[in-house]
């Protein structure tokens, strides 16, 4: 549903508000760590859900497998890593299931063997030890189609019982 120009510049604003917004959190967060001594010795990680789209495909939403709306910030901080041959930015393929092992390896935490993690632990990416951890990364989103002469209407699945999915789209990078 194409949106008017007015309409389009102001959910540009709110969402550009949002991430300022956080940004000024996550710098108090800094300056409290720093405060209290903790900036060398505490791991941060900051991320997100998958992104919004703000008209790229013509979509004012977020429930499409385009790489905009796929891909997700992802920041970690563990000082105690860092080395002269850390990256400072990566281009290393993660999965949001990669933050739960990651995070415990950190810590020096054990994940328990009575469950299954299908995540990947990336801290040798942190460290400059290796420049990949993944290959690939899976992203899929399901459709309800209603109508198949007008499949893009109406479509949504927020909020559905999963056996009315009648489509499931599937990305990988």
């Amino acid at each position: 549903v194409p949106v008017s120009n007015e309409s389009a510049k102001s959910a540009r604003r709110a969402y550009r508000s949002a991430v300022t917004g956080m940004d000024r959190k996550l710098g108090r967060l800094m300056k409290e760590l720093k405060y209290l001594g903790l900036e060398n010795n505490t791991a941060i990680v900051l991320m997100g859900d998958h992104g919004w789209s703000l008209g790229e495909h013509g979509m004012w939403h977020k429930m499409t497998n385009f790489e905009e709306t796929t891909r997700v910030p992802l920041v970690v901080s563990a000082p105690w890593l860092y080395t002269s041959n850390s990256p400072r930015r990566s281009s290393a393929i993660v999965e949001l299931v990669d933050v739960l092992p990651t995070i415990a390896d950190l810590a020096g935490l054990t994940l328990p063997d009575s469950e299954t993690f299908d995540g990947k632990v990336f801290v040798s990416v942190l460290s400059g030890e290796t420049q990949k951890s993944r290959t690939e990364a899976l992203s899929c989103y399901p459709r309800r189609v209603k109508n198949m002469s007008e499949m893009w209407k109406g479509n949504d699945v927020i909020h559905t019982d999963r056996t009315l999915f009648t489509h499931m789209g599937y990305t990988i990078r």
